[in-house]
């Protein structure tokens, strides 16, 4: 009895070997599969990781920069005036018209503030024209504000003709004059001017 259960068993063995084959080679399949796709999956996890981190650090450099506009333009009471929106909303702008972040022009907006110039002559053109000047001479859009706000001091001239003299100091800046020098020409002349 025991030759014949062995006879059986071998039997059944050879007649599902071929079925066994079959079903370790497609397991062997699908494993090699499963691998690739987390190899895959690791990249692709990466990638999104890299893309929502500069999104969050973006977001992160426009909220910082909104928040410092806002704190320049308090008052005594600890109220921010009417017009930060306004400037804001001029800052969006010029970031989405301009080369550079929408922060990059809140934090300059924000240096016209400390420097003195007030919401109404930002608002009248001295901030679009600070934007504009930043491209122009390739100076960062805080820089530009500073080197903007002493030359309107400098020069005395109205906001509304702001973009007219940064037109010229444009032209000046390619004919190979630097700026500094610009600058320190105006503020010892302005009082012969």
């Amino acid at each position: 009895m025991a030759e014949f259960e062995l006879k059986a068993l071998i039997t059944g063995v050879d007649r599902l070997s071929p079925a066994l084959s079959k079903m370790q080679k497609k397991i062997r399949g699908f494993k090699r599969q499963a691998e690739e796709a987390s190899q895959g999956g690791l990249a692709l996890g990466g990638g999104l990781a890299a893309g929502l981190t500069l999104s969050l650090k973006s977001y992160a450099d426009q909220e910082n920069a909104a928040t410092g506009l806002k704190v320049a333009m308090m008052d005594a009471n600890g109220e921010v005036g009417k017009s930060f929106q306004d400037i804001n909303k001029l800052a969006i702008g010029l970031g989405n018209q301009l080369p550079g972040t929408t922060a990059d022009f809140q934090n300059m907006m924000q240096m016209l503030v400390r420097q003195g110039i007030p919401a109404e002559n930002i608002l009248g053109g001295v901030g679009k024209a600070t934007a504009y000047l930043a491209v122009q001479l390739k100076k960062t859009p805080e820089a530009a504000a500073e080197f903007a706000a002493k030359m309107q001091d400098a020069t005395g001239t109205a906001s509304e003709d702001m973009m007219g003299l940064f037109d010229t100091i444009q032209k000046a800046f390619y004919l190979g004059v630097d700026d500094t020098n610009m600058l320190s020409f105006f503020t010892k002349t302005s009082s012969v001017l």
